[in-house]
């Protein structure tokens, strides 16, 4: 049976750095059983000095802080972070610099509106067709002057219906109402669809389709002149044509009796066939019933068609 005893027991308990010599920390806990040599020790006492030591060793303080290790090898990257969002839009720059006057452009021209629907804009040395909607009628006129049939070709026939027309102030291109063996006013003019008028308004045609219609009937006969003058009344004069009343050639590939070697010979030996009559107002004002044919050094004036 074992004893009673009221004797403790004080243990100084050190702590040592593993693998060093010197303790880092002491401290003094008092057990509450002490145990004789030889003696039977009750397991409870045994537990209670067990706790006290335990108690002891969790209340020591903490140690000194020990040096800072070596720095460790770096991990590996981590792995890419999402986009950031886009930045707001910065504000506008400043305006530059006006930059230096460049050369002034070439003075720019629009001609009249043709029957064609077309005008032409002429900037400088270029010039580019534009459309139009023309409202204005297009000029006719006989010519005041008179020509043998050495014209100089349809080319020269329309030289002097412009050069007529531009003494007398008319604007526009003009082209005689004249045919040889290859061409005519059918392939060579502008169909106009607005009404055809002498220089003081009076109607001939109301466009292209009616000068050209059969049984013909023209509004009016063809009688003045580029300045408006009234020619021929009461004497009415033949006009060089070759032409039809559709607009194509009457000329046949007989150059020499039918259209003065095309407009380039006055021979009295060459003619013409086929010529108008500037009283008439049926088909006679361009082939003249019964059919006239003169010599080519005969003197006739042209009608002139604004185109």
């Amino acid at each position: 049976m074992k004893q009673s005893q009221h004797r403790c027991l004080v243990v100084t308990v050190s702590l040592l750095l593993s693998g060093a010599l010197s303790p880092i920390a002491n401290a003094q806990v008092t057990v509450p059983n002490v145990f004789e040599n030889g003696q039977v020790a009750d397991a409870d006492e045994v537990n209670e000095n067990f706790k006290a030591l335990a108690d002891g060793i969790n209340s020591l303080p903490a140690g000194v802080k020990g040096e800072q290790g070596d720095q460790g090898p770096p991990g590996p990257a981590g792995a890419t972070g999402p986009a950031g969002a886009t930045g707001a839009t910065g504000a506008t720059g400043a305006a530059g610099a006006k930059g230096e006057k460049g050369d002034e452009g070439a003075s720019c021209t629009v001609s009249a509106c043709a029957v064609s629907s077309q005008a032409t804009l002429s900037c400088g040395d270029t010039s580019v067709p534009i459309p139009c909607v023309r409202v204005d009628p297009a000029t006719v006129f006989v010519t005041s002057e008179t020509y043998s049939g050495r014209l100089g070709g349809l080319a020269g026939a329309d030289e002097k219906c412009n050069t007529l027309a531009a003494a007398a102030d008319l604007s526009g291109n003009y082209k005689a109402w004249l045919s040889d063996t290859s061409e005519s006013p059918s392939t060579r003019f502008a169909r106009s669809t607005v009404p055809y008028e002498l220089v003081d308004g009076t109607r001939i045609a109301d466009n292209w389709d009616d000068l050209t219609a059969f049984p013909v009937s023209l509004s009016n006969a063809i009688v003045a002149d580029e300045y408006g003058a009234l020619r021929y009344i009461g004497t009415p004069s033949l006009v060089w044509t070759c032409t039809l009343v559709s607009g194509s050639s009457s000329c046949t590939g007989n150059t020499i009796f039918d259209s003065c070697n095309d407009w380039k010979s006055n021979s009295p030996f060459e003619s013409a066939r086929s010529l108008g009559s500037t009283d008439a107002t049926d088909n006679g004002w361009t082939r003249a019933v019964p059919q006239v044919s003169a010599p080519c050094f005969d003197r006739f004036p042209l009608y002139c068609f604004e185109q």
